[in-house]
């Protein structure tokens, strides 16, 4: 379909308030950048210590002797424990906010879709009211940073992880002869792996609190609403699984398949008009996609987008999107839908 053909308007409204969570979800994570590196900072004196205290020609046990009398174990897991705890504060704080938001755009994006001059409140004058499900339950039905939770255990090991990590880098960057700036920058790049962790976890969480909140709204309204519609961001760091999943239709009862980091809207597709008592023609709802965007790019951009084998694959008409999409289930996140490798799609490396 033509990029430029007509969008019906709540796929914009949708879009609109998705990227509005997006940004209070980045001020979230600008609060935990800020953290994490004044704990780096502390960090660095100390390892710079450890560097400056080594014999000529240190050995593994060595290090690993310095790295705990200098107290450099200590201040990583105490360090990213406190970090932890303040992660799951902000995070929290952040689902809140997401699901508080919801419980109002679940019906604003609903009277956005009905035909103009109608919304829920006439439906409701009509006699097909309104199910506003209560605010706490959705926030105890969501939150998952209580004790014993998936994100509970994440965050935990944040401190264990780093503790090995930065410690191994140290290690090998001293047994590679590297000067102290080398093995500085391998150190610091090993502990900044916490930060894009608990940085994935407050993106994923944030978000899907806010998508489940606006799902869980219109699973409680059957009689006003049906599907959801999945709608992926239009730009260039938009993933080949959410460009091939653009468009899909579910049940409110399915909560859908998101990656982690992943930014796509849900769009309320209501019951036809005439199950709502008017008189009114539905609307057609084709619509361009994002793969109709797609193919509106640049080569330079789409090759970008997808790497050049698969770019490739899809040129020659050896791919579709469809078989860029890997369904998989996570311990931890569920139900994803992912990139498929190339091996995957029977494409050599």
């Amino acid at each position: 379909m033509a990029i430029d053909a007509p969008m019906p308007p709540v796929f914009e409204v949708a879009a609109r308030f998705n990227d509005a969570v997006v940004g209070r979800e980045a001020k979230a994570a600008a609060q935990m950048a800020k953290i994490y590196v004044g704990l780096h900072d502390e960090l660095q004196g100390r390892i710079s210590t450890l560097l400056s205290t080594l014999s000529d020609n240190p050995g593994e046990l060595e290090i690993r002797a310095l790295w705990r009398s200098l107290g450099l174990e200590g201040q990583v897991l105490s360090g990213l424990q406190s970090f932890g705890d303040d992660a799951a504060s902000i995070i929290t704080q952040g689902q809140a906010q997401s699901i508080q938001t919801a419980m109002r755009d679940a019906r604003r994006l609903v009277d956005v879709g009905l035909p103009p001059g109608i919304d829920v409140s006439v439906l409701e004058a009509a006699g097909v009211g309104w199910n506003q499900l209560p605010e706490s339950s959705l926030i105890n039905m969501l939150g998952r940073l209580g004790d014993g939770s998936p994100l509970t255990d994440l965050l935990a090991e944040l401190g264990p992880t780093a503790n090995r990590q930065v410690r191994a880098a140290l290690v090998e960057g001293v047994g590679l002869g590297l000067g102290p700036r080398e093995v500085a920058l391998r150190t610091r790049n090993a502990f900044g792996e916490g930060l894009t962790r608990a940085l994935r976890v407050s993106r994923t969480e944030i978000l899907r609190s806010y998508r489940e909140g606006n799902r869980m709204q219109w699973q409680a309204n059957p009689r006003i609403v049906r599907q959801w519609e999945r709608r992926a961001a239009w730009d260039e760091r938009t993933c080949p699984a959410c460009i091939a999943l653009d468009g899909t239709r579910y049940r409110t009862e399915d909560p859908g398949d998101f990656h982690v980091n992943d930014r796509c809207a849900m769009v309320p597709i209501p019951v036809s008009y005439r199950d709502l008592g008017l008189d009114i023609d539905d609307p057609s709802m084709e619509h361009p996609t994002a793969r109709d965007w797609f193919g509106g790019q640049s080569a330079g951009t789409q090759r970008g987008m997808l790497g050049a084998a698969k770019f490739d694959a899809w040129k020659s008409g050896g791919i579709d999107f469809g078989d860029m999409v890997q369904h998989t289930t996570h311990p931890d996140w569920g139900r994803s839908a992912t990139v498929a490798t190339l091996g995957q799609m029977g494409l050599k490396r």
